[in-house]
């Protein structure tokens, strides 16, 4: 059997509420030389009948029950599972933004074949559907290998949407899977590890939407601290000692800056 240009993983855990706009994203592609994994940690709402009605009118489909382990553990799964040249994290409450994207980046890739992997764009919304915005919007975020600050840059703001990256499948046979002792933050360790030896690009393209929600991980309220604890535990692995007492502080500073832009811009 042909081997698929893309492989489209999707993690799952009781998201009956938005897998359905994720789904209807993937069917809607006009390039279908894809296939599309779930890893479902045995949700207990109509997640799984959700995604089985699409198995049953789609070949490309795949589903993968797992004891819920964090979802790192459910993202390597995928990737052990995923038999695409180029993988790309498509969580459940996520979906492309258009019906071009594979095919425009399909052609992206195939016309610049040295590349390993590729971020764009995310638009950023409000469960209610609210847009806040596109990420990463500010153009020393949009970057390339080439670029002298990249590596960087990096160690210290994560610029890299993973809902916006395709990478070669090669990629993490060579520099190994997501990190389960980590809550959060995996991705952020994979560019860190990858992104000086690695040949990349920015593609000037919004891939997805991202929703900001109560099960978005990374946005929660009452998952702050281990976030934060999980960012200084990544950054201290490639910043060495000083980054160990640098960065914790740094880190903070960034979040307050935030914090009063954020109350600027509602007033």
């Amino acid at each position: 059997m042909q081997k698929p240009f893309f492989s489209i993983i999707t993690c799952t855990y009781s998201s009956g509420k938005y897998i359905g706009k994720n789904i209807l994203s993937v069917e809607e592609q006009t390039l279908t030389d894809y296939e599309h994994i779930f890893v479902d940690g045995n949700s207990t709402d109509d997640t799984r009948q959700l995604i089985n009605i699409y198995k049953l009118r789609d070949k490309r489909v795949s589903v993968y029950q797992l004891e819920p382990k964090g979802i790192s553990n459910a993202m390597n799964e995928g990737i052990r599972q995923a038999r695409g040249k180029y993988l790309i994290f498509l969580n459940s409450d996520d979906c492309f933004i258009d019906s071009n994207v594979l095919d425009d980046v399909h052609k992206y890739l195939s016309s610049h074949l040295s590349l390993e992997w590729i971020y764009g764009k995310i638009l950023v919304e409000t469960e209610d559907g609210r847009e806040i915005g596109t990420f990463p919007k500010r153009r020393f975020m949009q970057i390339s290998s080439k670029c002298f600050y990249g590596k960087w840059l990096i160690k210290i703001f994560n610029f890299v949407p993973h809902q916006a990256v395709f990478m070669r499948k090669e990629v993490f046979d060579k520099f190994g899977l997501f990190d389960e002792t980590i809550t959060s933050k995996m991705d952020y360790d994979l560019w860190l590890k990858t992104i000086s030896t690695t040949r990349w690009e920015y593609l000037d393209r919004i891939i997805s939407r991202y929703m900001v929600g109560h099960n978005t991980v990374s946005a929660a309220p009452a998952r702050k601290k281990e976030n934060l604890d999980n960012m200084n535990i990544v950054q201290s692995r490639y910043f060495g000692k000083l980054g160990q007492v640098v960065l914790p502080l740094l880190n903070l500073w960034i979040l307050r800056v935030n914090k009063i832009y954020k109350s600027l811009k509602v007033a």
